[in-house]
């Protein structure tokens, strides 16, 4: 009697599993970094970079519930993360820093974000960018080094290393 090589229908199964989710994760790491790559081109100039900086700011302060100053700038306690794989907007707890920070040549706004047992997230937002503040429009100013409610409004300026001041400002509702 001859005996027939080939594979059983478990092994192709197995083989299909194993594919399908290397498939999976070479189109998760694509998305992610045609995402960044697109955030990172409409971030560098002009009137795009103004706009997807105040979209991410509108959505770290919308969802804000705590807020401190830094030296360097200031600190948000939220209820929406941006998730590390997909950057798909999640509604959990984080602490979000948005400071400025020498990287290499230039000075860059940083976004880092932290949350319950995982890596921060670090996001370069903003190349040439000389400062960032927060200033409550109001009796409450929020306070360096020290947690405090998140005004009802308040303005964020961003200060580029190059040209005038950038004023952001951001209602709460």
């Amino acid at each position: 009697m001859r005996s027939c090589r080939g594979m059983t229908l478990v092994e192709v199964a197995a083989a299909l599993a194993i594919a399908a989710l290397l498939a999976v994760a070479a189109m998760q790491t694509v998305t992610r970094l045609a995402r960044a790559s697109a955030r990172n081109r409409d971030l560098a100039s002009g009137p795009s970079r103004t706009l997807a900086l105040r979209e991410l700011l509108a959505t770290d302060l919308g969802h804000a519930q705590r807020v401190r100053l830094t030296r360097t700038g200031f600190e948000l306690q939220t209820f929406a993360r941006l998730a590390p794989g997909s950057m798909a907007l999640e509604h959990l707890r984080a602490t979000v820093a948005y400071e400025v920070r020498t990287v290499g040549p230039a000075t860059w706004l940083l976004r880092t974000q932290t949350a319950d047992g995982a890596r921060p997230l670090v996001e370069l937002v903003a190349r040439d960018v000389r400062a960032v503040a927060l200033k409550a429009d109001g009796r409450t100013q929020p306070r360096k080094d020290r947690w405090c409610g998140v005004p009802d409004a308040m303005t964020v300026t961003v200060t580029p290393a190059d040209s005038d001041v950038e004023s952001l400002t951001f209602h709460r509702r």
